[in-house]
């Protein structure tokens, strides 16, 4: 274990420390590392990725859950939903296309993998992926576990009433199970020589 200074304790799902604490970089982000190494760094709260910045609306409107070697993954603040945000980490990218070919593919398989998580976690009557773009430009890709009865159902989750916050506690749950999901998806222990 690494030594580190942190705030205050983490919390941990099965040794997973989830943001915004720790995050995950690949060895590609990192000069002197092989794009082929497996090993990944472990960045304290303040580190960034270079010529990465997130979006203030994101910033502002959702938490961050862990850093994978693509895609950072980040809780929605609006407690009505099952509901996280996967954000490539890459300057510049507005839309999926402006990813490499192999990004978009490993974009929409973590998006996939973890959204199947949820559905089974959440016992979710139906999956929203979503990408829009027309309020925010920085390329983001939106899952959300809805159902039958939800406070927009059937329609988008866009537009449909105000957000609920959630507790304190009730947040650090739901990220948590986000963690735990995403590790159990094998997103993040997952061996990525393509990012």
């Amino acid at each position: 274990m690494l030594p580190l200074d942190v705030p205050s304790r983490p919390p941990h799902v099965d040794g997973l420390r989830v943001a915004p604490w720790l995050s995950i970089v690949s060895p590609r982000h990192q000069p002197g590392l092989s794009i082929d190494s497996p090993t990944l760094r472990l960045l304290k709260t303040g580190d960034v990725m270079p010529d990465f910045t997130l979006d203030s609306r994101l910033q502002q409107d959702s938490v961050p859950v862990i850093d994978l070697p693509l895609n950072q993954i980040r809780l929605s603040r609006d407690a009505r939903y099952p509901w996280v945000i996967l954000v490539p980490q890459r300057a510049d990218i507005v839309e999926i296309y402006d990813l490499e070919p192999d990004e978009q593919a490993q974009l929409w398989e973590q998006a996939t993998r973890l959204g199947r998580a949820m559905m089974d976690f959440y016992s979710g009557d139906k999956l929203n992926i979503a990408t829009l773009g027309n309020v925010v430009a920085q390329c983001h890709l939106h899952v959300i576990v809805r159902f039958q009865g939800d406070a927009a159902w059937p329609g988008p989750v866009w537009g449909q009433g105000s957000a609920a916050a959630y507790t304190d506690e009730a947040l650090e749950q739901r990220r948590a199970e986000i963690a735990q999901l995403a590790n159990e998806a094998n997103l993040v222990n997952e061996n990525d020589s393509r990012s």
